[in-house]
């Protein structure tokens, strides 16, 4: 969550555009474990081509599903 809470506005819109737009459930998850190593790593930004900050409030329910 140190690592979440230390990135941009925009990054983490980014982050959460691209773990959101995907159509299922199985391809979130995936999304969501490509983001924990990808941010562990260091990875500060996903450049996924779409910024909508609506959906920050979305991605956020699903991280408090799951630790990070």
């Amino acid at each position: 969550l140190e690592k979440w809470n230390a990135l941009t506005d925009i990054a983490r819109n980014e982050w959460i555009c691209w773990v959101t737009i995907v159509k299922t459930q199985e391809t979130r998850d995936k999304h969501i474990v490509r983001m924990k190593e990808d941010l562990l790593s260091g990875k500060k930004r996903h450049v996924a081509g779409l910024v909508v900050l609506t959906e920050i409030p979305k991605l956020q329910n699903i991280l408090n599903k799951k630790t990070l």
